[in-house]
């Protein structure tokens, strides 16, 4: 398979040098209809991951249910069991990320992509085969583990190979076939037994296998590892033969070049203002994303319908398929919305929606638990109705804002690096997140978890609205500009040093020192000049 794609990639090359020079009037502008095939490979490579992932935590929402109501089951599955193979893969995941970043780096994007399949499969394969709870538990762990260590270039592939105008649709395609494996699972669960299932979820990714074949290696990867010929023909493909590219492989060298003149370490970052701001900026996100209780929600639905009493008036695992139907259906528009109205706005719309449907689903529970006002009769499906606006919520941009910022607040210098360390942090929260489900309910009870997720959802309003810059039309390059010289957090840094409002006369310490200056920086002297704060 590795021969076909070198094949493919120098007949490309022979296709390009045999075409007789075209002036570049005469070329195809970009976003033409010579790049849709080649991004359409591109995208599909890039959002495989989602659809891997989706896949595990529906299966936790319906494949357990179907575990134990088989009579001929080796063993018997207690909540708290369901709630550890439920966070089994976010667990792998948090090992594999912490590794993901340094793999991408050496390794590529694309390789590392196309080599995820064969641990996941034998990861479900365990699944199918279990003969004891451990058997079962290290199946999941081994296929989290394994989307763990592609975590990083996934999502960097996607904002390295897709143009900037599709690039936060591109993403938001991420996220939806997240919904679309656990939508896979709640729909096959009407008709298949928890075996065949995992036969299913185990088939179902080799069907990206020729997509993975066909897309290059990201041309910015290429660049970093001085492989310009390699880089220019990869660019060349994802555009198309016919479309002029020099212009912005000019670019992406450029950036390149500024962005690697020295390599930075974890000692380097620490002490960098600069570098070490989109960092702390972005670590609160991944535990404010998981905390809203969508991945509760997901991998727990059918749980959460039959606790809330939703058998009384509809098949709970019908209700299951509405709620993925209808994310889903979110999701592809949520795309266009988030292009057209911003990432910003549409988080922060998103996240305020998810707050009120969690705080009221959390009341309705409240109120359900008093049998005198018997509103599973008068209400029976206000839970589905809850939840649904909550995921509806969740899919029109807290769904995808993790992923956008992932892959274009990170500087290209420090990319690999703090990516890396940034999705361990997301699954280490995922984990923590599904892990104590259970262990808030049989504590506090159902209403005080939700009332939780509800409150965190405005925590992240709050979050969005006041730190993060808005990314839409914006190219990788000029948001790393704004980021690592924007005044925000050196006005912050400034007051708490000098007790006040730093003045634009104060020394910025973000900038301080010599470093490698980025495209359209200003210098002066030996000190990259940014804004002042006002």
């Amino acid at each position: 398979m590795t021969l076909n794609v070198q094949a493919m990639e120098e007949s490309g090359c022979q296709l390009l040098s045999a075409e007789p020079p075209l002036k570049i009037q005469d070329r195809q502008k970009p976003g033409s209809k010579a790049e849709v095939f080649p991004q359409f490979c591109s995208i599909s490579s890039g959002v495989c991951n989602g659809l891997m992932m989706g896949l595990l935590i529906g299966f936790s929402s319906v494949g357990f249910a179907s575990f134990n109501d088989d009579p001929n089951r080796p063993f018997t599955l207690s909540d708290s069991q369901k709630g550890s193979l439920g966070s089994a893969q976010w667990l792998g995941a948090a090992i594999g990320t912490s590794i993901s970043g340094m793999a991408s780096s050496k390794l590529g994007r694309i390789s590392l992509i196309r080599g995820s399949l064969l641990p996941y499969i034998v990861g479900w394969l365990m699944v199918r085969h279990a003969s004891s709870f451990g058997v079962m538990y290290a199946g999941r762990f081994i296929s989290g583990f394994d989307l763990g260590v592609v975590s990083v270039p996934y999502g960097t592939y996607l904002s390295e190979t897709t143009r900037s105008k599709i690039r936060g649709r591109a993403t938001t395609v991420l996220s939806a076939f997240f919904t679309l494996g656990a939508l896979i699972n709640y729909t096959i669960s009407l008709f298949l037994a928890w075996q065949s299932m995992a036969l299913v979820n185990a088939a179902i990714p080799l069907l990206f296998l020729p997509a993975m074949l066909y897309s290059p290696e990201s041309p910015m990867w290429l660049l970093s590892q001085d492989r310009v010929d390699e880089a220019r023909r990869s660019l060349q493909r994802l555009r198309g033969f016919s479309t002029n590219i020099q212009k912005e492989f000019e670019e992406m060298q450029d950036h390149i070049r500024n962005a690697e003149t020295a390599k930075m370490s974890w000692s380097d970052i620490l002490t960098n203002w600069t570098y070490l701001k989109p960092v702390i900026l972005m670590i609160p996100v991944p535990f404010l994303r998981h905390f809203t209780g969508w991945g509760i929600i997901q991998s727990f639905t059918l749980d959460i319908f039959e606790d809330a009493g939703l058998q009384h008036v509809m098949n709970p695992r019908v209700g299951c398929i509405i709620l993925g139907t209808g994310q889903l259906t979110v999701f592809f528009c949520s795309g266009y919305a988030m292009d057209k109205l911003g990432r910003k706005k549409a988080t922060i719309f998103s996240a305020t929606l998810m707050g009120l449907s969690q705080l009221s689903f959390a009341l309705y529970l409240y109120l359900e638990s008093k049998p005198e006002l018997k509103l599973e009769n008068k209400f029976g499906f206000f839970p589905l109705i809850a939840l649904l606006v909550c995921m509806l919520a969740y899919s029109l941009g807290v769904g995808s804002f993790y992923f956008i910022l992932l892959g274009e607040v990170m500087p290209q210098r420090i990319r690999s690096v703090a990516t890396g360390l940034i999705s361990m942090i997301n699954t280490s929260a995922g984990f923590a997140a599904i892990q104590s489900y259970y262990s808030i309910v049989a504590a506090a009870g159902e209403t005080t978890a939700f009332g939780i997720y509800g409150i965190v959802c405005f925590l992240l309003v709050i979050y969005a609205a006041s730190i993060f810059p808005e990314t839409k039309g914006r190219t990788l390059m000029d948001l790393e500009k704004q980021l690592t010289e924007s005044k925000n957090l050196n006005c912050m840094i400034e007051s708490v040093r000098h007790g006040g409002p730093s003045s634009p006369q104060a020394e910025n310490p973000l900038v301080k020192g010599r470093r490698a200056p980025l495209p359209g920086s200003r210098e002066n002297g030996s000190v990259v000049v940014s804004p002042a704060c006002s």
